[in-house]
């Protein structure tokens, strides 16, 4: 089976208006590791902003 420009094209229009395929394919193409990083870089950063209020260092 032949996938051309056009045929992705289409794919890719078909992904934006089905946010739920989109998340299914994230799902399939990434790794769990890389798939739990958003939620490791918000605890790091409430981590960051705790040691920091707690040591009275302003961020930002």
């Amino acid at each position: 089976m032949t996938f051309g420009i056009a045929g992705f094209r289409e794919f890719t229009n078909a992904l934006r208006e089905q946010p739920a395929w989109r998340a299914e394919l994230r799902r399939l193409a990434l790794t769990d590791e890389i798939l739990e990083l958003p939620a490791v870089v918000n605890l790091l950063s409430e981590e960051v902003v705790e040691r920091a209020e707690a040591e009275g260092v302003g961020l930002l």
